[in-house]
């Protein structure tokens, strides 16, 4: 008698089993698809986190060198962050050349009395090390600059330069604030002209004009100076700051138009979204002489 109610069980309870098997997943996936049905979810944060990151990429790649500068020196609000070099585009040898390069550029337009190239008791040691500054509003405009020092051999000297990625340098600070003549000047005579054309404005505005007319004129693209008036409080960028000048000599660069004076100026202020403009400056304060260019608003 048990064998025949378990055999009968068996008949008759298999094929609800194997219905069971085939129709309670299709309705159990309904209910879950209709529970979220009409509902926001986030997406998982590591597809975010990648797919921000491409989009970050390439929307930097199309920055200007003025856009980066911006980002750098803080007139776009940015959050920086000391980076591994490997995500620079250069190799800290590449930085360290361009910055020589720089500087020398500077030395042969007697805007900086010093020089890297090796000659006897010129000699140098150096470290670098990379940023990255990233806008704070949505971050996905990322730039990144260099921060160089060189070390003369017998520690007199300590150069700290900042530069992007490009080799544009945007600061150079040496901690020698009694400017010394230029190295290739001999003579007294000749040793103290040279001294005063790192402290004189005149010598220093000519230069200056010169240099950086050189270097941001393309084509027919105006450049313009104005001389910044003493009472202007000097920009700084955050890893090169600026306390208590003793002097400076400071200059705006505006890149893409042509005028002779701010009354020139004054007058297409509202107009000027389409121009670069910089503040130049040559400054000496307790305990280091400071050249920089940096964008202003």
């Amino acid at each position: 008698m048990n064998k025949k109610k378990h055999k009968s069980l068996l008949i008759y309870g298999f094929p609800v089993i194997v219905l069971a098997g085939i129709l309670l997943p299709g309705i159990l996936l309904h209910i879950i698809f209709s529970m979220d049905l009409g509902k926001t979810l986030p997406a998982p944060r590591d597809y975010y986190i990648a797919s921000n990151s491409v989009i970050s990429r390439n929307a930097s790649s199309k920055l200007t060198e003025y856009e980066k500068m911006k980002l750098i020196s803080g007139v776009w609000e940015s959050t920086e962050t000391p980076v591994d070099s490997s995500q620079s585009g250069i190799t800290e040898t590449d930085a360290v050349e361009l910055a020589k390069k720089a500087v020398d550029e500077l030395y042969e337009d007697m805007l900086y009395p010093y020089h890297f190239d090796s000659s006897y008791g010129n000699w140098y040691s150096w470290d670098a090390e990379l940023y990255q500054c990233t806008e704070s509003t949505f971050h996905t405009y990322t730039a990144y600059y260099w921060m160089i020092h060189f070390y003369k051999y017998d520690d007199t000297e300590t150069h700290k330069i900042l530069m992007t990625e490009n080799g544009t340098l945007l600061c150079i600070s040496v901690n020698r604030p009694n400017l010394k003549p230029h190295p290739n000047d001999n003579n007294q005579e000749t040793a103290n002209s040279s001294f005063s054309s790192y402290a004189d404005s005149k010598n220093f505005t000519r230069n200056t004009r010169e240099h950086f007319r050189k270097k941001y004129k393309k084509g027919t693209t105006p450049v313009s100076f104005l001389r910044v008036p003493t009472s202007q409080n000097l920009p700084s960028y955050k890893n090169m700051p600026i306390e208590s000048p003793s002097y400076y000599f400071a200059e705006t660069m505006l890149v893409g138009v042509r005028v002779l004076n701010w009354d020139d100026y004054n007058k297409i202020a509202d107009s000027t979204e389409n121009i670069e403009k910089y503040y130049i400056y040559q400054c000496n304060t307790k305990a280091n002489f400071t050249i920089a260019i940096i964008p202003w608003e």
